[in-house]
């Protein structure tokens, strides 16, 4: 049983029984929450777990409750389910709503309570109240309970739903928290400074009422000084009622006077009072400043007026003087007096007239000599002194100087003091556009992972007519296979992948390739072309350019987006997964979300982009990139925050390396986009600008037909191009001229010049001409419309070394990958056609099921998500032949994708103790590869004629060369002098025949590579020791006797529990058996015995017996020598060769076995057993043997008819039953006859002595005598003779294989295939082509010398047409026969 350390506490009924019904609803969710954690999914246990956790009260309390009544029953409901309705319906009428619903509304927020905290414990209290809508009821008592006045007065002004009430709840509780950091970190600072300032103040002020406070009294509370300290204060966290401070009651306020005789000035004069003004002003002044207008800030204890700011201004505009507005004014305390200050940030001193000042009772006033002028004037105000004044303003005090100026004016605050109140904050207002740390500090889970978008998958629309495709795993290399689990581990936690489960008619290989960035790392890419079949593309509207024209017009920022693995965040439906299924070498996989070899995606993608930035202006998504744009910064910036705010509320991600923000120009669908305006990507025209001129007439010609292709945009083409068809009339010389120079370069202009090249329009039908040079690659692509040809743009490049080294094909294949990379936001989603002059290129690139090499096979995976067709195209009319062959020379690429993952499979394909270099250096002796590789690199047919590569015709598409290395498909090609070490590296740890094969094919690969890996395990001897060999020859029917006892087959039976045993002897002719019970086993209890049944019945010619001991004695021996009986002694342990009595044993067993468990008298029994043995008729002579022995019938324990006549026995009866036996038995078993010959090497099956006993010797056998199935065999001075089976042919190592066989061939004859495949080892042995009707004894001794070698009889075979036959591939790893 489960145990789990934390049960259920018990439910205690009488603990409130007021609110009993709802304090069992929160026992039972515990209880449910404790089975599904503690995994309990039985429910006749979940039952009995109820009523003991709930405890001995509950328990009782179930026993006696009436059963529920029948027509509530629910069907199929569990014992579980029951109970907890029966207490339900008991505990639920005792819920006293009333009371619930009083303690939700006495609910209220405490102080150190969060908005969070408050909400989850109304969410829980409304559990049990069942209002209408709990949510409303919620928002109510938030708004009345919270401790928050400007969150009440949110909710009665805006009446907000209850989602934006506690979203404005947590600003406000946030903006408190960190204004509270804020404060205490000032009052901190200034603390020291104002105890100084009030214990010297102490001395001048008029003493208080509770002046008397002992000085051993609290100064806080006015109790008794506490012990425990400031902590043990009544009176810590009490505000103030007379000055709004923390930590003191009203009764010991040191500011009690000046708070008292301010609220006497504000009685006095209650007009200043509603304005808040000094009353220390005069009327003179109050009347100049009524038309002025007034600008102050809210008090310490007013509510602001806007909740969007900290402090706000309350203004009043009079008509007649409106530069009023220019003077904020505030009330600040002033030494504890409230003064009205105009906040003058141009101020550099603090300044009070000298009437205000009189305010201040026994302030002193120091004299001071400073010079104050105003602004723009010269003559100095009139300074009486100055004094330190301590500012007070919120939560915010400080310490300043304050000068007095003689008269009666305005009190100004300085730009120091007023920002150190934080009453006012510096903006220099500078515009700070948006980027990327802008948005990782505001959108931090943009930048983060792979997102999902919310709510919504995508559909793939598959064709189901089209057959399902399970496509063959491609093996994965032993190395990369931690790798690839890895990987598979990694995108099942980022939910892209999951196990498939249920039929998968769809399954697609996987590749494995090296990440560019970390060789070291490997990505997953799934060849999908044989899906993509069945996958019907979507077609969804795009922008032409010319609305990209119109939108993008004007624009002067710009910023491009990039998704990370844009795909991946989209969700596939769960009805369209089943076709992404994937095999690795640890099961099937299928995608959760859009795939990149799905050839849909980009239409999926571009369109769901689409929707999700709808209604945003300044956007544009082209495939998956995401445009935004705008006139201003600004509007650049109002669109880039939507549309990152719109990615972020969606759960999408973006890829930080490869956006780009705040740019003036921007490369976009083959044009150039900035603030001067827009005008084509020069990159469209530069392979037509460098183009160098031709050097021999081939490329003239070509150049020539570059410009017949179109040749409609260019005017007067004839005329221009007649002085450079000069030179390819038959008979002209090639004399290029200045002349030929300078309408070489006309012609070039014109192919450059920008109106000649067209917009792209997705209604006309694309094409895309490509070609592979010596030193380059060229591309044009063009579109058709009503037999019209315009082009659309050019492109070429050159080869880097490396590439240069590639063969015809796989150059070929890199110039389509790369035009279509290069193209691709124009040919990304739609349909196109590709035209090349090579041949070979269509079958592989629209057959997904060939088979090329590395190299083309990573090309091949980067064309998956385009649809396009493939037509061949003769070289001469290829317009892109001459950009090929003088390219643009263009820098080399950081990296070579295709050549990395070509070096990635190498690394990977090398055997762990061979080197690189080692293979390399074996490649330099070898004559047959260095002519392999030499054929490759030049890709010359005169190569293929020789006969040395004709092993490798058939294969070339699949090989590559990598530097000097040869690779077929990702396996390395061995030179012969290391293919038996290889082999022999792969044996390691003595796997069998077929796990070694696979092994070495992982890796490796070479000519005959099956046969010779045959050779090298079949000649390992400890393999061979261990092996098991299941040869047997077939049962031959030999002739019976003439007549009763003419031979005797006799064995022992036991010993028994008693000590004693059987002697059987079974007739060879009637089948007729003796049994008598002996003590032992030795001759002395055999002979009387022996004596006796020869006496009743007579002398055997022949007696036949086994080689055990009683059988070999001496006097055994003379005594049936005397006697004149033949002994005849079977194989030595092979005891089949005495199976009749060996039968005959195993049915007297059984009987004595049932005689001993019926009966107390054994022997009876066995009596009884014979009078029915002998009286039922056998199943070869169909006759009884006791009607055989003795001519008549015998009298058993059945009733008998008198009289009744039986037929004679015949012996031919026998001879054809037993050879019917012997055929059926010889098919079930599979049994051949064996092959062994004189002189030959064998190994000899020997007793199991332990568990690590090999089951044959692995010290070999010389064969000495063959004598039918019974053969002799010698080591040294050890002779054995045992039956065939127990010998199996020795393998011992051959001569080394020659290293080069030029008439091997990859697809061998049937001679060869036959004697390559026939297996010392055999698992479906042929039949028995021995005729039955001319049977050898083969246990006779007389005949052994005399017998010929067995030999085997081969069957003539019909006419076959003259071709070579194979095994399927299906089939390599298994021996057969053809």
């Amino acid at each position: 049983m489960d145990t789990h350390s934390t049960p259920v506490p018990p439910f205690h009924i009488a603990e409130d029984p007021n609110n009993v019904g709802s304090r069992w609803e929160k026992w039972l969710n515990r209880f449910d929450n404790y089975l599904i954690a503690a995994g309990i999914n039985n429910e006749d246990r979940k039952k009995a777990m109820l009523l003991h956790y709930a405890g001995e009260e509950v328990h009782d309390l179930y026993l006696s409750l009436p059963e529920l009544p029948a027509n509530t029953a629910q069907p199929n409901e569990s014992p579980y389910l029951t109970a907890k309705r029966k207490l339900k319906q008991y505990f639920t009428p005792r819920v006293n709503k009333e009371f619930e619903m009083f303690n939700f509304r006495q609910a209220r927020q405490s102080e150190n309570e969060t908005i969070d905290q408050f909400y989850a414990k109304l969410l829980k209290l409304s559990k049990t109240c069942t209002f209408e809508n709990p949510n409303e009821e919620i928002k109510l008592q938030i708004i009345m309970n919270t401790k928050y006045t400007e969150l009440r007065r949110y909710g009665l002004t805006e009446q907000p739903n209850l989602d934006d009430l506690l979203s404005r709840a947590r600003t406000i509780e946030c903006t408190a928290n960190q204004l509270k950091v804020i404060e205490d970190k000032i009052v901190m600072n200034t603390s020291t400074e104002e105890c100084s300032y009030l214990n010297k103040q102490k001395q001048h002020r008029t003493a208080p009422a509770n002046s008397g406070t002992s000085k051993n009294n609290c100064k806080n509370c006015g109790g008794k000084w506490h012990p425990n300290g400031r902590r043990a204060c009544p009176a810590l966290n009490v505000i103030c009622r007379s000055c709004g401070k923390k930590g003191h009651y009203a009764r010991v306020c040191m500011s009690t006077t000046s708070t008292q005789q301010q609220q006497a000035q504000s009685r006095a004069n209650p007009q200043h009072n509603n304005h808040g003004t000094n009353t220390s002003i005069n009327k003179k002044h109050n009347g100049e400043r009524k038309n002025r207008a007034q600008i102050r800030f809210n008090e310490l204890n007013m509510e602001p007026e806007s909740t969007n700011s900290e402090t706000s201004f309350k203004t009043t505009i009079r008509p007649n003087d409106r530069t009023a507005m220019k003077c904020p004014q505030v009330h600040v305390k002033l030494n504890g007096k409230v003064i009205n200050f105009i906040v003058d940030t141009g101020s550099s001193v603090n300044l009070i007239s000298s009437n205000t000042f009189k305010e201040f009772h026994q302030q002193s006033l120091q004299p001071d000599s400073s010079s104050i002028l105003p602004y723009n004037c010269q003559q100095q105000l009139k300074v009486v002194g100055k004094f330190k004044g301590l500012f007070h303003y919120n939560n915010h005090q400080m310490r300043a100087d304050v000068f007095v100026i003689k008269g009666n004016s305005e009190s100004l605050l300085s730009y120091d003091t007023a920002n150190k109140l934080q009453l006012i904050q510096l903006s220099m207002m500078i515009y700070q556009p948006m980027d990327m740390n802008y948005i990782k500090n505001k959108h931090p889970n943009l930048c983060n992972g792979i997102g999902c978008l919310k709510n919504q998958t995508v559909k793939l629309h598959i064709d189901e007519s089209i057959p399902p495709v399970a496509n063959k795993h491609r093996r994965i290399p032993i190395n990369l296979r931690e790798a690839v689990e890895q990987e598979i581990t990694r995108l099942m936690k980022q939910n892209i992948i999951e196990k498939a489960t249920g039929p998968t008619p769809w399954v697609s290989p996987i590749v494995v390739v090296p990440k560019h960035h970390d060789p070291n790392s490997i990505r997953i890419c799934v060849d999908m072309r044989e899906a993509n079949k069945a996958i019907l593309r979507e077609r969804h509207p795009t922008p032409t350019i010319e609305e990209i024209f119109a939108q993008l017009n004007g624009a002067t920022v710009f910023s491009k987006i990039d998704l990370k693995d844009g795909y991946h965040q989209l969700t596939l439906e769960e009805s369209s997964r089943y076709i992404t299924v994937f095999s690795t070498h640890i099961g099937l996989y299928q995608y959760k979300r859009l795939s990149f070899g799905i050839n849909s995606a980009a239409e999926i993608f571009q369109n769901t982009i689409r929707q999700l930035l709808n209604q945003i202006d300044g956007v544009l998504n082209i495939s998956d990139d995401i445009l935004i744009f705008g006139t201003t910064q600004q509007d650049h910036d109002k669109t880039l925050k939507q549309v990152i705010e719109r990615l972020d509320n969606h759960n999408l991600t973006i890829n930080t390396k490869k956006c780009i923000f705040n740019t003036n120009k921007i490369d976009f669908f083959g044009y150039v986009f900035s603030s001067k305006g827009i005008y084509p990507d020069p990159d469209k025209v530069k392979s037509v600008s460098n183009l160098e001129p031709p050097r021999n007439v081939h490329e003239l010609r070509s150049f020539l037909g570059t410009l017949n292709y179109v040749g409609k945009f260019l005017p007067h083409l004839a005329t221009n191009t007649a002085i450079l068809r000069e030179l390819i009339t038959k008979d002209a010389q090639w004399d290029w001229t200045e002349n030929h120079h300078s309408a070489f370069n006309d012609l070039k202009k014109q192919l450059e010049s920008a109106r000649n090249l067209a917009y792209f329009d997705q209604q006309k039908k694309t094409h895309l001409y490509v070609d592979a040079g010596p030193i380059g690659l060229g591309a044009i692509l063009s579109q058709e419309l009503n037999n019209k040809t315009e082009v659309i743009s050019y492109a070429s490049r050159t080869l880097t070394l490396t590439e240069q080294k590639y063969s015809q094909i796989e150059k070929e294949t890199l110039a389509a990958t790369w035009a279509i990379h290069h193209f691709r936001i124009y040919l990304l989603g739609g349909h196109f056609v590709l035209h090349t002059d090579h041949k070979p290129l269509v079958s592989i690139l629209q057959n997904p099921r060939s088979a090329p090499n590395a190299r083309i096979e990573r090309l091949c995976l980067k064309l998956q998500p385009y649809k396009f067709i493939v037509q061949y195209q003769r070289g001469i009319t290829n317009p892109s032949d001459y950009l090929s062959r003088h390219p643009t020379h263009s820098p080399p690429e950081a990296y070579d994708k295709s050549e990395e993952y070509v070096a990635f499979v190498t690394n990977h394909s090398l055997p762990n103790t061979i080197s690189l270099e080692e293979i390399e250096n074996a490649m330099k002796d070898d004559f047959q590869l260095q002519l392999l590789k030499k054929a490759l690199l030049e890709d010359d047919s005169l190569f293929w004629k020789k006969r040395e590569l004709q092993t490798f015709k058939q294969i070339k598409q699949e090989l590559t060369v990598y530097g000097n290395i040869i690779l077929k498909g990702s396996q390395i090609v061995i030179p012969s002098k290391l293919q038996k070490n290889i082999i022999r590296l792969a044996h390691k740890g003595h796997q069998g025949l077929v796990k070694t094969k696979q092994l070495v094919r992982t890796k490796v690969w070479f000519p005959n590579i099956n046969k010779m890996v045959e050779e090298v395990v079949k000649s390992c001897t400890a393999c061979q020791a261990v092996t098991p060999y299941n040869q047997r020859n077939p049962i031959q029917t030999y002739p019976t006797s003439t007549h009763p006892l003419e031979c005797l087959d006799v064995d022992y039976a036991g010993p028994f529990p008693d000590g004693k045993y059987y002697f059987i002897m079974v007739d060879d002719f009637s089948k007729f058996p003796f049994v008598k019970k002996v003590p032992s086993t030795n001759f002395k209890q055999l002979k009387p015995v022996l004596d006796e049944t020869f006496a009743l019945f007579g002398l055997p010619k022949e007696l036949k017996s086994d080689n055990g001991p009683p059988f070999n004695g001496y006097e055994l021996k003379e005594y049936l020598s005397s006697l004149n009986i033949k002994h005849h002694l079977i194989t030595p342990r092979w005891p089949e060769a005495n199976g009749r009595t060996e039968r005959f044993v195993k049915t007297f067993k059984k009987a004595l076995l049932c005689a001993t468990i019926n009966s107390n008298n054994p022997d009876a029994e066995i009596q009884e057993f014979l009078i029915n043995y002998r009286s039922t008729p056998h199943s070869t002579t169909n006759c009884p043997p006791y009607q055989i022995m003795f001519n008549r019938e015998i009298n058993n324990f059945l009733p008998t008819l008198k009289n009744k006549t039986f037929h004679e026995y015949n012996p031919q009866t026998d001879i054809d039953n037993r050879t019917k036996q012997n055929e059926r038995a010889n098919r079930k078993r599979r049994t051949f006859e064996h092959r062994l010959q004189l002189g030959q090497k064998v190994l000899c099956k020997q007793q199991k002595k332990n568990s690590l006993t090999p089951l044959f010797d692995p010290d070999p056998y010389t064969i000495t005598r063959i004598t039918g199935s019974q053969i002799e065999a010698r080591r040294g001075e050890k002779v054995i003779v045992r039956n065939s089976s127990f010998f199996k042919p020795h393998h011992s190592a051959q001569s080394p294989r020659p290293e080069y066989h030029p008439s091997t061939s990859l697809a061998p004859s049937r001679s060869s295939q036959s004697e390559q495949t026939r297996a010392p080892f055999p698992t479906t042995p042929p039949r028995s082509t021995a005729p039955a009707t001319t049977p050898l004894r083969q246990d006779n001794t007389e005949d052994k010398v005399n017998s010929p070698p067995n030999q085997r009889v081969e069957t003539p075979t019909g006419r076959r047409p003259q071709r070579d036959r194979k095994p399927p591939s299906k089939l390599q790893d298994y021996l057969v026969e053809l």
